[in-house]
């Protein structure tokens, strides 16, 4: 599960299921790809983790979530489907 925070430009992203792997959440700015940026929880279940960014402000954002191995958020097993802001 992920989450945007728009003040404060944060991504919010929760492990739901306790399989081993990792919950990661993936944004980039619209036009740019969705995959420029990752942020990995590796918490465990239950468990929020939250990335800070400096993202440009009024720009057009894409994020999703997905789950991958341990130290491979690049190469996701599964992927959500695709929400949308502003920062």
């Amino acid at each position: 599960m992920v989450c945007f925070q728009k003040k404060g430009d944060k991504l919010w992203v929760k492990d739901t299921k306790k399989d081993g792997r990792i919950a990661v959440g993936y944004w980039g700015y619209i036009g740019k790809g969705w995959a420029d940026h990752t942020c990995s929880n590796e918490l465990g279940s239950g468990q929020w983790g939250i990335c800070n960014y400096n993202m440009k402000e009024g720009k057009s954002l894409s994020f999703k979530s997905g789950v991958a191995k341990k130290g491979s958020p690049k190469n996701p097993y599964y992927m959500g489907g695709t929400q949308y802001a502003k920062a």
